[in-house]
């Protein structure tokens, strides 16, 4: 063979070596699918609010003055003529008062464990505080800390009982004498200039004024519209006054919400759903629609809700984002885009290996963005962890 035609084949064979490589990687790297492995889970369908609460509120005409003391917590029940707070000339007054509220505190239990002298048992005793220890103990670890402080004095109670059975020549009498001089000595301190704040009406107190008390009323939901609540979120802006607090005549509240037209069609009157409120702390509460206002051509309407679950993060919320939960839907979930029709049937092109199958979906739930299928045994249907197919031409079942 001469060396023209070695150098031929030599090329010959270099372009079929080379065609052969290319068509191996092309092999390996060509997909002709795009897929997604379904699971199952919940979906839950909701929509978003943006909207204000309105109260039957009363503002406490008293300003605040000094250093207030508040004698009840936000969304706390108070009767009526109750004392809710005290105002103070300086911090000092205030530091005195809860000094001599804590002796008296200790002047009681002395008192109590005097009372109970030589009754009880040594090891009754013992028992009282070992089981008030554990108990303290217990709460701190659950987190419950509503009885903390009645548990910790019974505690000293017992403490005190006991070193009383032990040490028969405890002088509380004299620890009482001494409490009660440091007690008249603070109490001399403290100015008499001091402000109590009362109340002539019952309901449930906060100690936040935001300024739309008297804004946001339940006779302006009587005529309220889809463009006087737009005029009301474009200026939301909250203008904490200087008054002591407000007064909730009951624990019901509204919540007036602007939403997209089409959504406001899942609503209907006397509906229950669930707000879920995330501004201050993740907060579900039921609530019912006890109004919808719709307007011809217009893209927004509004959703008026109602409910009365009530405590301090409720009793301070006014302007608000909640998602409403209208329901929830558990099976597998699928992408839409997987989703085809063969023969009018509904289903879905999964692929194991190289073969692809089509598979039947049994929808519970369907929007825009996802099918939620209900889970089937029978092998026809979609199952849990199947690859299926979200974009691919010329789909068909492969053998």
């Amino acid at each position: 063979m001469n060396s023209l035609a070695s150098k031929i084949v030599a090329v010959v064979i270099s372009l079929l070596l080379f065609a052969y490589v290319g068509y191996q990687a092309y092999v390996s790297f060509y997909k002709p699918y795009e897929t997604e492995i379904v699971k199952e889970g919940t979906y839950i369908y909701d929509v978003d609010l943006d909207g204000f609460f309105v109260r039957d509120e009363t503002v406490l005409d008293t300003k605040k003055q000094g250093v207030v003391s508040y004698r009840f917590k936000n969304a706390d029940k108070i009767p009526k003529d109750a004392t809710i707070a005290r105002m103070y000339e300086n911090e000092s007054d205030l530091y005195n008062l809860r000094k001599v509220e804590k002796l008296k505190e200790q002047k009681s239990i002395l008192q109590e464990a005097l009372k109970t002298k030589n009754t009880e048992q040594l090891d009754v005793i013992s028992n009282q505080v070992s089981a008030s220890q554990l108990d303290l103990l217990k709460q701190v670890d659950d987190g419950n800390l509503t009885n903390l402080n009645n548990t910790y004095k019974d505690l000293l109670l017992n403490i005190n009982k006991k070193e009383l059975s032990i040490n028969k020549n405890a002088n509380i009498s004299e620890t009482i004498t001494n409490i009660d001089n440091q007690i008249t000595k603070l109490t001399s301190e403290i100015s008499n200039k001091n402000i109590d704040v009362t109340t002539n009406k019952a309901g449930y107190f906060c100690n936040y004024v935001d300024g739309f008390e008297t804004v946001f009323t339940l006779d302006s939901l009587k005529s309220i519209s889809i463009n006087d609540v737009q005029e009301k979120l474009k200026n939301k802006k909250t203008q904490p006054q200087e008054n002591v607090g407000r007064i909730q005549s009951d624990t019901t509240w509204h919540f007036v919400s602007l939403i997209d037209a089409k959504d406001a069609e899942s609503f209907a009157k006397g509906q229950a759903v669930t707000l879920k409120f995330s501004s201050k702390v993740s907060k579900k509460v039921t609530a019912t629609v006890v109004d919808v206002i719709s307007e011809k051509d217009n893209k927004k309407s509004v959703v008026v809700f109602t409910g009365n679950f009530f405590d301090e993060d409720i009793s301070t919320m006014r302007f608000e984002k909640p998602k409403a939960i209208m329901k929830s839907y558990s099976g597998i979930q699928i992408p839409k885009e997987a989703i085809r029709v063969e023969n009018g049937k509904k289903g879905v092109y999964t692929l194991l290996g190289k073969t692809v199958r089509f598979r039947l979906v049994d929808p519970v739930y369907e929007d825009n963005d996802i099918l939620v299928s209900k889970s089937n045994s029978d092998t026809k249907y979609v199952s849990v962890y199947d690859k299926v197919i979200t974009k691919g031409k010329d789909l068909h079942e492969t053998k």
